[in-house]
């Protein structure tokens, strides 16, 4: 039984994990869901573990991971809020900021900015567009970072789940985020074409594909080759 009287937002780690846990056992009772989140997430699961062949088990223990927790806190536990704003980054990107990226990369610029010769300020005001990375878009963009770092094979790439919770809460401006390691570390990325694999329209296709490459990510992060393995499969047929 799930009693619907506390806000998602203060719903702590160890109550998400009771609820999480509570999937499996449709008499547990967890005083603290509200019933139609928990029910979205349900049936979320459940067609993902059945369209992969894998266990709602499986597919529930990924999802225990703190940075998987801290990230779906800051959509309220809407996956649906975490698809569009992978939607509108692409959007975004497609209106020729991609070429702004791969600009800005042969530039020199990031090198600059990192050693403190060029202030944020004045990169904005080189790259004016970029003045239009918003909260949604700027939450997309590097949730599209985390969930391609798997995928580069470079252990020297670390970026904050931090950055995309406050994007997500609007506690994050453009600013902040080039002054950030993680921003210079997505405009070196997008510079050098790195995250071109995964690509935008494939995540943002659906929320099967945006809890396939959630899943990939938090199995990696943990150390199991075997899901490792599999998900990497249903990944590279969706992708190509």
């Amino acid at each position: 039984m799930i009693r619907n009287y506390t806000a998602t937002a203060n719903i702590t780690y160890r109550q998400y994990v009771s609820a999480l846990a509570a999937m499996q056992n449709p008499n547990a009772e967890v005083a603290f869901w509200f019933s139609g989140t928990f029910s979205k997430l349900k049936e979320a699961f459940e067609g993902f573990a059945a369209t992969f062949n894998i266990a709602v088990k499986d597919v529930i223990e990924a999802f225990k991971a703190k940075p998987v927790y801290r990230l779906l806190k800051a959509v309220g536990f809407n996956l649906g809020k975490l698809l569009s704003s992978v939607v509108k980054a692409g959007e975004f990107l497609r209106s020729k900021m991609l070429a702004v990226f791969r600009t800005i990369g042969q530039s020199g610029v990031i090198q600059k900015l990192r050693e403190g010769a060029v202030t944020v300020d004045q990169f904005l005001d080189e790259y004016p567009m970029l003045k239009k990375i918003t909260g949604p878009i700027m939450a997309g963009l590097l949730l599209y970072v985390w969930l391609s770092m798997s995928f580069i094979g470079s252990a020297g790439y670390d970026l904050d789940i931090t950055y995309i919770v406050n994007a997500f809460t609007g506690s994050f401006s453009v600013k902040d985020l080039f002054a950030s390691d993680s921003g210079l570390m997505m405009l070196t990325l997008f510079g050098v074409g790195s995250l071109t694999g995964l690509s935008f329209p494939w995540l943002g296709g659906s929320v099967s594909n945006l809890l396939l490459a959630i899943l990939y990510t938090s199995y990696k992060n943990t150390g199991k080759p075997a899901f490792v393995k599999k998900f990497a499969n249903q990944i590279m047929k969706k992708r190509y």
